[in-house]
């Protein structure tokens, strides 16, 4: 996306910004601002969230940067295939997520199956997150990987209009299910399979 201003300085932009030119969103492609711009739908950013490493001894900052996949983009009815890139704990591990915006209805089918999945840290479980434009947080699921488990599959429904997804460690200690945002480290990117 280019945007061509007189503010030599502009970070962000607003229906009042002065600006010369101002393109589209290439077709495709996401566009993640420094800030949200007012009146467009283009990436969510979720403040830093302080979470703790998985030794329980330093703490970590981890960015919620989520693009948006474009829902509204997608076809009713048919099943849209994305890929995941994995990294941290989950780094080699292989999944597929699908994409199924339902006619009738404003929810969309999510399901993301694992293969190749690596044993999860002691405590910990990998939730995968559907994140909002304005950055609401909803759990999809979890996957609590044991030795000698190689697959697993999270199966939902999410009612945004558009969102991005996240997959995240957790810790479950003391927890007793009530995690209802992430607050460990990220560990997926999401791509559209060309």
């Amino acid at each position: 996306m280019i945007v061509a201003s007189p503010d030599a300085n502009l970070s962000a932009y607003n229906g009042t910004t002065l600006v010369y030119f101002r393109s589209g969103v290439p077709s495709g492609l996401t566009v993640i601002p420094l800030t949200n711009a007012a009146g467009e739908t283009i990436g969510a950013v979720a403040a830093p969230v302080a979470a703790v490493a998985e030794t329980g001894l330093s703490p970590l900052t981890s960015d919620y940067t989520v693009p948006m996949l474009g829902i509204p983009t997608f076809k009713k009815g048919d099943d849209t295939k994305l890929k995941i890139n994995f990294n941290g704990a989950m780094e080699g591990a292989r999944a597929n997520v699908f994409i199924e915006p339902h006619k009738n209805g404003k929810t969309t089918e999510v399901t993301m199956r694992f293969h190749d999945l690596k044993e999860a840290p002691k405590g910990m479980a990998y939730i995968l997150w559907a994140v909002s434009p304005d950055g609401q947080f909803n759990r999809l699921g979890q996957i609590i990987n044991v030795k000698g488990r190689n697959e697993g599959e999270i199966k939902s429904e999410v009612a945004f209009d558009d969102f991005g997804l996240l997959l995240t460690t957790e810790n479950l200690t003391g927890t007793q299910g009530t995690i209802i945002k992430p607050s460990g480290q990220r560990v997926g990117v999401i791509q559209i399979v060309p």
